[in-house]
């Protein structure tokens, strides 16, 4: 297979993107639109003491979740860092039952041991969110190598931050990726975009992540991550070159914060003096240039609320976990 040429460099909302068709972009909206009304939510229920520990937002990153989902195929496998939330959303799982995890429920997605970076779908093909720098490229790349060991035809898909890209770990297990051809697609969530999105237009500049698997022969690309086409011709490509047994690919989704690293940090918000930089103020965008009336926004705005409310509820009637599945799941016990 020949390597395929880099996506457009075109900032969001320019030409020289493929298009999306209505459908395309009908979906796109609706999944972005509940993963930002759940994380909203997720922020509010965490300012109330409602959700203890930690509570990672992915505020602003939802073309890149969305995306890269679009563009997997059934079979293959997701792992992220500590922003799950909207990975989980995007995978198909229920918003209850990630807001119950998030509440320490029982009968949240992970029987309220896992918390908000630390759940786990294997049925969906989502194998968790994990904490410590780094580890998901590690995890992911044993993924992988499953998936070429036993001749599957299946990608897994790698999702962490910026700030796990020097780890040690993370460029061992490159060497590592690369020597085996593994199918394996990093995803590096740039949260700190806003300072880099010039370079898309330019040539590699030292702070291009997506170049650290150089020195090993593994591909990379900067994308546009706040506009949903971008990142899904990135994905596709990307995941077809690893499909094929070509060896990893490394994607950097340039991506505007609109919270700080943890709920309490907020960085800005989706008012419209942002719309340009709003991934899902991009599609709408489209979808109202395509005939899509105020109607049927407001009627998607509906329906997604009443999710959330019902998550809500769903998470406050919950149970606490029985205190003997502490030890559930754990191998070397006490």
């Amino acid at each position: 297979m020949a390597f395929p040429s880099p996506p457009s460099a075109s900032p969001s909302g320019s030409q020289g993107l493929p298009a999306f068709s209505l459908e395309q972009d009908r979906d796109a909206y609706r999944t972005m639109l509940l993963i930002r009304r759940f994380e909203e939510r997720a922020g509010q229920m965490f300012g109330m003491g409602q959700i203890g520990g930690f509570c990672q937002l992915s505020i602003g990153q939802e073309a890149v979740i969305a995306g890269v989902r679009m563009a997997a195929q059934p079979g293959d496998q997701t792992i992220a860092g500590e922003r799950i939330h909207g990975a989980l959303i995007a995978a198909g799982v229920a918003p209850r039952a990630i807001m119950a995890e998030l509440f320490g429920r029982r009968e949240g997605c992970s029987g309220g041991l896992g918390g908000s970076m630390h759940m786990f779908a294997p049925e969906f093909g989502f194998f968790g969110g994990h904490g410590v720098s780094g580890s998901p490229v590690a995890l992911g790349a044993g993924l992988a190598f499953a998936n070429s060991y036993r001749s599957q035809d299946r990608v897994a898909w790698c999702h962490l931050d910026a700030e796990s890209v020097s780890r040690g770990q993370v460029i061992e297990t490159l060497e590592s990726a690369a020597r085996f051809r593994l199918p394996l697609v990093v995803i590096i969530e740039n949260r700190c975009g806003d300072t880099l999105r010039e370079g898309l237009n330019g040539s590699v500049a030292a702070s291009d992540l997506s170049q650290r698997g150089r020195s090993f022969g593994i591909r990379g690309w900067q994308v546009d991550g706040i506009d949903v086409r971008a990142v899904h011709d990135a994905a596709v490509r990307a995941g077809a070159f690893a499909r094929s047994g070509q060896g990893p690919f490394i994607l950097e989704m340039l991506t505007l914060p609109f919270r700080g690293h943890a709920a309490a940090g907020v960085v800005g918000s989706a008012s419209q003096d942002r719309d340009s930089e709003d991934p899902i103020a991009i599609v709408r965008q489209r979808l109202a240039a395509s005939g899509v009336s105020d109607g049927e926004f407001g009627a998607w705005e509906k329906e997604v609320g009443a999710v959330i409310s019902e998550a809500v509820g769903f998470a406050e009637k919950g149970g606490e976990p029985d205190p003997g599945a502490l030890q559930d799941f754990v191998f070397a016990k006490g």
